[in-house]
């Protein structure tokens, strides 16, 4: 009798715990909206290294700026450029680097497209108006295994090689990886 006591106090024993919900593992980061606005100092050359079919440039821009979560920024840009018409384009195959003060980065990739402004003679571009989307695809510090999204819609004074640019979207990180460098 005593054999059948301990055999289905064990039986009772593995039902309970078969039945015990999981442990509860992390949960996901909570989602933030986020905001950036920059300024980048902008350079183009050949198309070396482009991926992008029919590249007919590439382009870079890095400058300062500020992000909500990261505070004042240095940005970078890369991406390689082709014309689809006289005035328009697209550019893809893109990253964005955004590092903190503290050395944290957000690492994204971007693509859009862009048209240029001409001067008033119709005779040279003066400008160009871009739409930029982005993706975050991690980073270092916090922002490890960070994700998000967003758009931005820059300006691009091609007289003086600037880009001006708020980008706004969101992210999800988990902000106790402080110590992940």
């Amino acid at each position: 009798m005593k054999r059948h006591i301990i055999a289905g106090a064990g039986v009772v024993a593995a039902l309970a715990l078969a039945s015990a919900p999981a442990t509860a593992g992390p949960s996901d980061p909570p989602i933030r909206p986020l905001t950036g606005s920059v300024v980048t100092q902008d350079t183009m050359g050949p198309p070396d290294g482009c991926t992008m079919p029919d590249a007919m440039w590439s382009f870079s821009g890095e400058g300062p700026g500020t992000f909500s979560h990261l505070g004042t920024v240095w940005f970078e840009i890369e991406h390689c450029s082709a014309f689809t018409g006289p005035t328009t384009g697209v550019f893809g195959g893109g990253t964005i680097t955004v590092t903190a003060a503290n050395g944290d980065q957000l690492f994204m990739t971007e693509e859009g497209s862009f048209e240029l402004v001409l001067d008033p003679t119709n005779t040279f571009p003066i400008s160009s108006l871009i739409e930029l989307e982005w993706e975050i695809v991690g980073g270092t510090g916090r922002f490890v295994g960070a994700t998000g999204e967003g758009t931005a819609n820059p300006i691009g004074d091609l007289v003086g090689g600037t880009t001006s640019a708020t980008l706004t979207g969101t992210i999800a990180y988990d902000a106790s990886n402080r110590a992940q460098r």
